[in-house]
């Protein structure tokens, strides 16, 4: 039997409001709002939900299961992030969802790509990915069955969820 994080936390008591329901005068009282649960805000939601802060994620999507940073110092103007400025924090995100190297030969959905490519003369090379426990089962675009891939939904959302934060 795979675990269910996101029905087993809400069994537990999470707190999530579905804002299509919520009144326009709603009132949220946080230390910090984070907006969108990707890899930047859950982790931001995991680790300032750590040190105590009460923390309100609000995420355009459902609950279920280095180009960026370019993009934000053009459009934002945010020139400290740099590659070099963030690589501990990359380093740290690495660490918080487990980003190794493929440890087991790819299963055959990737062994006929990479036979394809080789054949076709394209380099090919081996990705490190967020997985724990990966039975290499091949469905990882269409999301994991077993919960192996540590996305944000079997990770920090859940961890912060845990500590109080509420998710909107």
């Amino acid at each position: 039997m795979i675990n269910d994080p996101i029905r087993e936390g809400l069994a537990k008591g999470w707190l999530h409001i579905d804002a299509s329901q919520l009144g326009k005068d709603a009132v949220l009282e946080a230390d910090v709002c984070i907006i969108g649960t990707g890899a930047g805000g859950g982790i931001a939601a995991d680790v300032l939900s750590d040190t105590g802060l009460k923390v309100v994620m609000i995420e355009e999507g459902m609950l279920s299961s280095a180009p960026t940073l370019k993009f934000w110092r053009e459009r934002f103007g945010l020139t400290e992030l740099t590659d070099e400025h963030m690589a501990g924090w990359f380093k740290l995100a690495e660490s918080l969802l487990n980003i190794t190297d493929w440890s087991v030969p790819p299963n055959e959905n990737n062994a006929v790509l990479e036979r394809g490519g080789n054949k076709l003369g394209i380099k090919v090379e081996h990705i490190r990915r967020n997985v724990k426990g990966c039975y290499n089962l091949g469905y990882c675009g269409m999301g994991c069955p077993t919960n192996a891939k540590q996305s944000m939904l079997v990770t920090t959302i859940p961890a912060a969820l845990s500590r109080g934060a509420v998710l909107v």
